[in-house]
Order: structure tokens, then C-alpha cells, then sequence
């Protein structure tokens, strides 16, 4: 596993937030965490546990393979009028 793991996940969950226009507090909230430990989690201070990237994937609607970089393609599940729409979106090649 790369040294810098955990802080990659921590990268990618916090462009992900950012790309659905979520605050810390709000995904927080979802976790059942703190702020500060979801800070904590895309520092890259605290590493995620299994569970807590499930969780990740369960509110964001997107796969753990990106989350965890085996992926640089992210699609992201929503739903719009009762209708499920992919979104996508080609990661920059930082995240590789």
C-alpha cells in the first residue's frame, strides 16, 4: 500500500464532497461523526475504516473502486425527478 493512502482517500472523498456542493458538517452529520473526524478522514490524519468508506458510498452514490484509486473514472448516481441519471467524471490526472 502507497505511504501516502490513506491521505489519496481523504483527497478523492474531499473533491467528492466539494463536487456535490456538501459541507463537512452536512456529510458529518450523515456519518455520525464530527466535523473534526471527517476533517480528520480527508487529511489523511485519521485512516477510514471499511465501514466508513461504505458509508461514503452509500451518500455520495458512487463506487469504492474510485474512492480507493482503482478507478479514475467516477460515475455518480442521482436522482432527478424519479429518474436515475448517471453522472460522470474523468479524474484529473492528480488522483492517478
Amino acid at each position: 500500500m502507497p505511504e501516502n493512502f490513506d491521505a489519496s482517500v481523504g483527497e478523492r472523498t474531499a473533491h467528492l464532497r466539494r463536487l456535490l456542493s456538501l459541507s463537512q458538517s452536512e456529510v458529518a452529520e450523515k456519518l455520525g461523526v464530527t466535523r473534526q473526524t471527517l476533517a480528520n478522514y480527508e487529511s489523511g490524519k485519521t485512516p477510514m475504516r471499511a465501514s466508513v468508506i461504505r458509508q461514503l458510498c452509500d451518500i455520495y452514490q458512487c463506487s469504492s473502486e474510485w474512492i480507493l484509486g482503482i478507478t479514475d473514472l467516477l460515475e455518480i448516481y442521482r436522482t432527478i425527478n424519479g429518474r436515475s441519471i448517471r453522472l460522470h467524471e474523468i479524474s484529473p490526472k492528480i488522483w492517478v
